[in-house]
């Protein structure tokens, strides 16, 4: 097996089974309804429903905020900022992130509402793929599928879920559409240096 899946007794099993199936059905839908390169399939998380550790605090039940330390960064300037200054922390709509392998997520916000975010990921560099013939063949068993010759500007972004997901622990979405929501909320820690240094006073 793959993933090497060991439950306690039968009833665990069963359930996880079931998980499976509904998670296998969600990434075959997402798998058509993507307009870039990405695929979808079995991953170490297709056993499990979706978990939210959550505080009272700063939203933090529906993602949490993560600017009350941080500079907004206006949305026109995002890779320009990103070019210069480094990393950009931003929030996303985590949807479709369970099921993704691999490849460039170009999502309508059907499949991927922009207005719903609940995710903080780094934002980490920008490019654009080769003009090639896109996907062709079969992924996780599903139907042949192959996409139009064209190149696809994208965003490339660290997950917090390890090296064993994604692309070793990365992921790819579409530059320009907004896709997840990715431009909502982008924010950025600025260091503040004193012209002055300041006298500590010891006590004697």
């Amino acid at each position: 097996m793959q993933y090497n899946r060991s439950y306690p007794n039968p009833a665990e099993h069963a359930r996880r089974l079931d998980i499976f199936a509904q998670n296998l059905a969600k990434a075959q839908r997402l798998q058509e309804e993507d307009l870039g390169t990405a695929e979808f399939g079995v991953t170490q998380f297709s056993d499990l429903t979706e978990l939210l550790d959550c505080d009272r605090c700063g939203n933090g039940c529906k993602g949490g905020f993560v600017w009350d330390a941080f500079l907004t960064v206006l949305k026109n300037s995002i890779a320009r900022h990103l070019a210069t200054q480094g990393p950009i922390t931003v929030t996303i709509n985590v949807k479709l992130l369970q099921q993704y392998q691999k490849g460039v997520i170009k999502a309508t916000p059907t499949t991927c509402d922009p207005r719903h975010v609940d995710h903080s990921v780094l934002l980490v560099g920008f490019g654009k793929t080769k003009s090639v013939e896109g996907r062709q063949g079969k992924a996780a068993s599903f139907r042949s599928y192959t996409r139009p010759r064209r190149s696809m500007a994208y965003w490339t972004l660290k997950n917090s879920w390890g090296p064993h997901w994604g692309e070793e622990g990365y992921f790819r979405l579409h530059r320009g559409s907004n896709t997840c929501g990715i431009t909502k909320y982008p924010v950025t820690a600025i260091v503040d240096i004193p012209k002055k240094k300041q006298q500590v006073s010891c006590p004697p």
